[in-house]
């Protein structure tokens, strides 16, 4: 079984692991533009480092991505740019 899962960057080092159906919005982040807050199901928080429109492309990415083949993927905030 595939579970469509995005690895990204966090402010500081480090990395979160998100479940890419649980994402429920993605806004810039107030402190920093080049950060973005994800919100999941129970609008629990998390940010990445990375700009809105890099996080929705990678969202974008694996939501058309059907048969989530190669489900697990690590994206890195400079692979978008």
């Amino acid at each position: 079984m595939n579970i469509p899962l995005l690895k990204l960057p966090i402010p500081g080092g480090g990395s979160t692991v998100l479940m890419v159906n649980q994402i429920v919005q993605a806004t810039s982040n107030a402190q920093n533009p080049e950060w973005t807050d994800v919100y999941l199901g129970g609008m629990t928080d998390v940010t990445v480092d990375m700009s809105v429109d890099a996080f929705f492309a990678a969202w974008l990415m694996m939501l058309q991505d059907e048969d989530f083949e190669d489900a697990i993927r690590e994206i890195a905030g400079s692979d978008l740019h």
